[in-house]
């Protein structure tokens, strides 16, 4: 609750690069321009991974091409969300309203692309994710591993029994 100043060496590792990505928006963020970003995730809790998402969103529609790079499973499914409420469904406008987004927000599934690395013996390819506007983007190596530990933790709960 004080007014100190802080220098920005003394700031979080979130801090300093949301300082560059702020200055970006502000000052050098045009039409048209490729916004590039290396795993937006880091350090970031997981409602901010969110809040970004969204942002890089609002981008998109505002007519900046984002690439991204992540291995968070919270940005790719608050992609989905945004996806999946570009629809006019009476369920899914009261959604959007009791969530708070706005339409400037919403994706648009033909205009995204998704890619998943996979490993081969010569080399890397990158595959082309599923995307539609009804399911967002389809990862299933995300969904695989979140999957697993969701059984690991059932059993540790249930004793191992199956519980609908």
């Amino acid at each position: 609750d004080s007014n100190s100043a802080l220098n920005l060496i003394e700031s979080s590792s979130s801090v300093k690069s949301l300082v560059e990505f702020s200055f970006y928006l502000r000052h050098c963020a045009k039409k048209n321009q490729i916004l590039m970003i290396d795993e937006p995730e880091l350090n970031l809790h997981p409602e901010n991974q969110r809040k970004l998402a969204r942002l890089l969103a609002m981008l998109v529609n505002a007519g900046i091409k984002v690439f991204i790079t992540t291995h968070s499973d919270y940005i790719i499914r608050e992609f989905n969300t945004m996806i999946q409420l570009k629809q006019d469904k009476p369920h899914i406008t009261k959604i959007k309203a009791a969530e708070g987004y706005s339409d400037s927000e919403l994706l648009d599934a033909s205009r995204v692309r998704a890619y998943v690395a996979k490993r081969q013996d010569d080399g890397v390819i990158f595959d082309t994710a599923a995307i539609s506007q009804d399911d967002g983007i389809i990862i299933s190596t995300l969904d695989d591993v979140i999957d697993r530990m969701n059984q690991i933790q059932d059993a540790i709960i249930w004793g191992g029994e199956e519980h609908a």
